[in-house]
């Protein structure tokens, strides 16, 4: 019997790591009175994993999740999930509350497309830990969809989070519109379609160019580019 390796590294695999963290995903009681009775953990996707690359990396999955659903363009099932489990967990985990909420602004926020004004906070954002985590989930699809393990760089463009620059914003905005021509002819991949899907992009030109969206909650959305043409089953 071949032991499996770790989707990430050599080490034989001793559990399997959910893409994305399962923590993402809405437990009944997290769900809106009239979504209760629906299962939005329909055929997980699980990849191989060893200690390192699983157990602990919990935390930082928790923090790009309470990121994930409070952000204001994301859909309603991570909206929902803000007020519900993300309460839950900061109640829970007090040092998590610290880092997410530390040096909270309040802010209003306005929509330019539609007008419509919000209330929220601005948070100081660890980015070195949310591309830590969207790494780790781009290496597992990479893994899932061709069955051996990436080695080289994976460079993550996270496209959910804004800043008080609007030059920042603006390059967001931008390469927004360049994702949205990119992938737009790819059909998305995912049972749980309302909490994630993913596409994999590969220019025919160019095999080794090779594009990755991952979309949260219907509008949360990050691009990995995997830079190397090397693998390793």
């Amino acid at each position: 019997m071949t032991t499996q390796t770790c989707y990430m590294c050599d080490a034989p695999s001793t559990s399997v790591e959910h893409v994305p963290p399962k923590c993402l995903f809405p437990d009944p009681k997290d769900l809106s009175p009239e979504e209760q009775s629906l299962d939005f953990k329909k055929q997980l996707i699980t990849v191989p994993a060893c200690h390192e690359h699983n157990g602990k990396k919990s935390t930082d999955d928790e923090y790009l999740f309470c990121l994930l659903a409070i952000s204001l363009i994301s859909g309603k099932n991570g909206q929902q999930q803000g007020i519900t489990k993300v309460k839950r967990i900061l109640e829970r985990k007090p040092a998590l509350k610290t880092k997410v909420l530390e040096k909270a602004t309040p802010v209003i926020v306005k929509d330019t497309e539609t007008g419509q004004i919000d209330r929220t906070i601005a948070l100081e954002i660890d980015h070195n830990r949310i591309n830590s985590s969207m790494e780790s989930c781009a290496r597992a699809l990479f893994f899932k969809e061709f069955g051996q393990r990436f080695i080289g760089d994976v460079r993550i463009s996270n496209h959910f989070l804004m800043d008080f620059d609007p030059q920042y914003n603006e390059k967001v905005d931008q390469l927004r519109q360049i994702a949205d021509e990119l992938f737009k002819n790819i059909e998305p991949k995912g049972e749980n379609p309302t909490i994630f899907t993913y596409k994999f992009r590969i220019d025919e030109k160019n095999p080794n160019n090779l594009l990755l969206e991952m979309v949260f909650y219907e509008g949360a959305r990050a691009v990995a580019i995997f830079e190397g043409t090397q693998t390793k089953a």
